[in-house]
């Protein structure tokens, strides 16, 4: 997972560059923050909003010219809808990258085998039942493989998505203890519980990068820094974003794990290909 190939299509983190992301090709980014969850009723969060116009502002000021669209408190069918719309344009040749970012509660369960999870992003139209407002992971696997190869794709989630319960939306620290769908990389580093979500994994996704904010058995931290609200993940990777723009994601990913270490027991992770 960390000895990762650099494809320079996706966001110019090299200055090298390619045809995929020549200058006439629109990139286009989703901003996804959701802080309120009245069906949840005490698990509102602080900084999925400001994490959301913190990619917004940083990809902006790195890539230039970029349609942003910024999704607050989104439900899930409006994700879907904007989502959607993007796809028809990159399969129109119009969006030649695709930026989306999202930053929410995350949550699993048991699938009906007793011995895997389902997993799922949470949205702002979640009710307490848990019955509406959920992107379930083989939902989002299949919206992601709608985008055509050709379209570089940066996918960051700052979520437990990828494991566990997300920013303790159930008010516990304690995840399910069941062992998610995933395939085992030959190149995950030892000791590290790197497991992929089912959603994200595909055998040809060297079009896409995705940035999980924690390891599957982790929870993703909302944190009060440089004055406010934001995720530890989010917070982290942007700054050092800004500051290493011309250099490999292997860099970034170790530098943000470096900078999250000391106090946040999470793990972010480069997941591709």
């Amino acid at each position: 997972m960390h000895i990762w190939k650099l494809l320079p299509i996706l966001l110019g983190l090299s200055v090298v560059t390619s045809a995929l992301a020549a200058p006439n090709l629109k990139t286009v980014g989703i901003y996804v923050g959701n802080n309120s969850f009245p069906g949840l009723r005490t698990n509102d969060l602080r900084g999925c909003i400001n994490d959301a116009n913190r990619y917004a502002d940083a990809f902006q000021k790195v890539l230039g010219n970029v349609e942003g669209r910024l999704l607050i408190n989104s439900s899930v069918e409006q994700f879907k809808q904007v989502f959607q719309q993007a796809v028809v344009r990159c399969r129109s040749g119009e969006i030649g990258r695709l930026i989306l970012t999202i930053s929410s509660h995350g949550t699993s369960w048991p699938s009906a085998d007793g011995r895997s999870a389902t997993q799922a992003i949470i949205f702002s139209d979640v009710n307490e039942s848990m019955t509406v407002g959920l992107l379930a992971d083989s939902t989002f696997r299949g919206m992601l493989d709608q985008i055509p190869a050709t379209v570089g794709v940066e996918l960051l989630l700052d979520t437990c998505y990828s494991g566990g319960v997300t920013r303790d939306v159930m008010g516990s620290r304690t995840a399910l203890q069941w062992n998610p769908r995933y395939v085992p990389h030959p190149r995950f580093r030892p000791g590290l519980q790197t497991l992929k979500p089912r959603a994200l994994r595909s055998l040809e996704v060297e079009h896409m990068a995705q940035w999980a904010a924690c390891s599957e058995s982790q929870t993703s931290a909302d944190a009060f820094l440089g004055g406010d609200w934001h995720g530890a993940f989010t917070y982290v990777w942007v700054r050092n974003f800004l500051l290493r723009r011309d250099q490999p994601r292997s860099a970034l990913l170790q530098a943000v794990q470096n900078e999250l270490a000391p106090g946040y027991r999470q793990n972010p992770q480069l997941l591709t290909e």
